[in-house]
């Protein structure tokens, strides 16, 4: 069955909405149009989420959302680098249909999350070190299956050269949320 164009982009538009309204409910700064914290209309340049003020400050990340049945994390990663607009870190988000929305990011900023950080949750982590054709889908349904049982966090580090994680969006607002990181920007 194919999927309509219109369906397809209020899937992305949907999953950008859900992602702003998330970083609100973190922060605890307005979310929607015309606010600090807004997704950008479709086909507009620059990151999905726009991000200005005090929202930019307590939430660093230049956020590329993907919402496909096929991810290809090497080009999304490339785009998510190029919009960067001054942000420190990316955040490339990925969703599937039946599938909670993950987030893929760069290893070095998952363990500067990870320092001091109080929540210290039990974490299965899943290594996949091919180049190219990463098999995101199976790898994540592995990590989520070996932590249903042991009640804990997965997480994928993934790439050769340079080396990524891929956590659940539930467990990186979490992590960040905890973090000394986001304590210290909300001042």
């Amino acid at each position: 069955m194919t999927i309509s164009v219109a369906s397809r982009k209020a899937k992305a538009r949907n999953q950008q909405k859900d992602f702003a309204q998330r970083i609100s409910d973190l922060t605890g700064i307005t979310c929607g149009k015309d606010e600090m914290i807004t997704s950008r209309e479709m086909g507009q340049a620059g990151t999905d989420i726009r991000l200005i003020g005090e929202a930019r400050i307590v939430f660093p990340f230049a956020v590329e959302c993907k919402a496909t049945e096929s991810w290809s994390p090497g080009p999304y990663i490339k785009q998510a680098t190029a919009n960067l607009e001054g942000f420190p870190y990316w955040l490339l988000v990925m969703k599937k249909n039946r599938m909670k929305s993950v987030v893929l990011m760069e290893s070095k900023l998952f363990k500067n999350l990870m320092k001091n950080n109080k929540s210290n949750p039990k974490i299965f982590t899943q290594h996949i070190t091919r180049k190219n054709n990463w098999n995101l889908q199976s790898e994540i349904e592995y990590a989520r299956n070996k932590m249903k049982k042991k009640k804990g966090e997965w997480t994928i580090k993934c790439g050769n050269k340079m080396c990524y994680t891929v956590v659940s969006i539930d467990f990186f607002f979490k992590l960040y949320g905890s973090s000394m990181m986001f304590k210290n920007l909300k001042g």
